[in-house]
């Protein structure tokens, strides 16, 4: 008579749900141990181990056999030899330490993700399972009676994986800490980042409602509407939620911090000094996301922060995409490349070129100081400062209107510029863009100068599109005509002779700036509307 204690070793086993060996034990109060490792061995006089029936039945298991003789006193000797060995482990051991040895949790992605879309484990299983019935219909009809086994061996791999899944996530909100720390599952570096990408990850009908709002506990009691309006699991939209906010409040966190910490770098050129660029690099490498989402993310704060509207009905045809380029355009232009032109244009710390610029660019850096004048470093929050002089736009506009021979001569050199393209070699055409030039350019420096106020700028979006792009429509432009008028304009404003040359080194950089934004959004409002 003998007596058999199976040991079952972690391991994956293959089938078409990918259900690994796991999901077959009692996983709470087993003793998981690993074969690849050296086990304890019993002497050989008490206890055999059985390799023959090894190879031959189980080869994954190993069972502990307990030779039991005939003589009585061969019996007696190995009852109390037992008794000896249990009462030592129970009594040292068992009291002192648990112990639990696995191989590394095989993630399944599919059911991750469902994890991350906020699905039940009854949810998961049931999907999974009529999936299968589907593709292996007619194995189904065949087994029908094992279908029941079948469905809680899934139902148990689900429950294991979502145990995983919420056992990493309060790593996953931290994932600096997640990739430096070894936790209790071990994972390869890989994994992790790519568990963490997926879990940043967004559902981008969700960010768009949330785009120009400030992350409040009022926000939150509205995901309920926003989960119902998708159809949504409210889980998941909060997730996303508060990945928002970890990313914003990080920001926050560091506002005093200087800008060289993050970047390293002292002398740059012309393109490191894009603050969509550097503040992507910081969360690159603080979350460990792919550089298309940290941009995002990057740019959605950065409206939360301006509070731009866009919930207004004007605003609701655009959805996070639209609102993802615009919002772009602005941090890339009126923040810290205008923090460089306006200390340029002052003639300080920035040496630059005084040639002429490539269409559709900025001038060349040649060197930079990332000190500000009174010796203090540059920080985060300065480079994510709108920093735009709105305020000159009024000299502007005072110079162009106030002398009608200063506006002639700039219509004139703008419809110069346009001539040379085929697109305006209709004279009907460049009748029209003739006579609409001065209302054009007027409703620019309009627009430009009610900036200058934080209301203002909350919509400017929708001055955009209400004061210019609607006019607009009624000259029935290609987008590329009027992308090629507002290029003219920009370029023409350094060009006009009658214009003193101390008001135009002031002011050259600054309006520059402003028309770049402007013609890329209304070009793109544009070509939105007439489609």
């Amino acid at each position: 008579m003998s007596s058999s204690i199976p040991i079952r070793n972690n391991s994956p086993s293959s089938g078409p749900l990918a259900i690994t060996s796991s999901s077959f034990n009692e996983r709470n109060n087993v003793l998981m141990i690993n074969n690849n490792q050296n086990s304890y061995q019993q002497p050989s006089n008490i206890l055999n181990y059985n390799q023959q029936q090894q190879s031959n039945s189980l080869p994954h298991d190993f069972t502990i056999e307990s030779s039991m003789n005939n003589k009585l006193t061969r019996s007696n000797t190995i009852k109390q030899l037992n008794e000896n060995i249990n009462n030592t482990f129970n009594n040292n051991l068992c009291s002192t330490m648990e112990v639990f040895v696995t191989d590394p949790p095989i993630i399944n992605q599919f059911m991750y993700h469902k994890w991350l879309e906020g699905y039940s484990i009854e949810e998961t299983s049931k999907y999974l399972f009529e999936k299968q019935r589907k593709v292996n219909n007619e194995y189904f009809k065949k087994y029908s009676n094992f279908l029941n086994s079948y469905y809680q061996l899934i139902i148990n791999e689900v429950n294991y994986q979502f145990r995983i899944f919420n056992d990493v996530q309060p790593y996953l909100n931290n994932p600096s800490l997640f990739m430096s720390c070894e936790t209790t599952l071990q994972m390869a570096p890989s994994v992790k980042r790519l568990l963490i990408q997926q879990f940043f990850d967004f559902d981008e009908r969700v960010i768009r409602e949330l785009m120009g709002k400030k992350l409040t506990t009022k926000s939150r009691r509205d995901l309920d509407d926003i989960s119902e309006k998708y159809n949504l699991e409210i889980i998941s939209v909060r997730r996303q939620f508060d990945n928002l906010k970890i990313i914003s409040k990080f920001f926050k966190s560091i506002d005093q911090s200087a800008l060289t910490d993050f970047t390293g770098i002292s002398n740059v050129n012309e393109n490191t000094f894009d603050t969509l660029m550097i503040m992507t690099r910081i969360v690159q490498n603080s979350f460990y996301l792919p550089e298309r989402l940290a941009e995002k993310y990057v740019t959605v704060v950065f409206m939360g922060d301006q509070r731009f509207e866009t919930s207004k009905r004007v605003m609701k045809d655009f959805n996070f995409q639209d609102l993802f380029f615009f919002s772009s355009r602005i941090l890339k232009h009126w923040t810290l490349q205008a923090r460089l032109l306006e200390e340029l244009e002052s003639s300080t710390s920035i040496k630059a070129t005084s040639e002429n610029t490539q269409l559709g660019t900025s001038p060349t850096f040649i060197a930079f100081n990332t000190h500000k004048t009174n010796d203090e470093p540059i920080t985060v929050l300065d480079i994510q400062q709108i920093s735009l002089n709105f305020v000159k736009f009024r000299d502007i506009k005072s110079i162009l209107f106030s002398d009608r021979s200063k506006l002639k001569e700039f219509q004139s050199i703008v419809m110069k510029q346009l001539a040379n393209d085929k697109a305006f070699v209709e004279n009907d055409l460049r009748e029209r863009i003739d006579d609409s030039l001065p209302s054009i350019i007027k409703s620019l420096l309009q627009i430009a100068q009610g900036l200058i106020t934080q209301k203002e700028m909350r919509d400017v979006f929708i001055d955009i599109y209400e004061k210019f792009v609607e006019p607009i429509l009624k000259l029935k432009l290609t987008n590329h005509q009027l992308f090629q008028i507002l290029e003219a304009i920009r370029e023409s404003f350094e060009l006009t002779s009658s214009i003193k040359p101390h008001y135009i080194q002031k002011y050259k950089y600054t309006f520059s700036q402003f028309m770049i934004v402007l013609r890329d959004i209304s070009v793109y409002m544009h070509k939105k509307s007439i489609n």
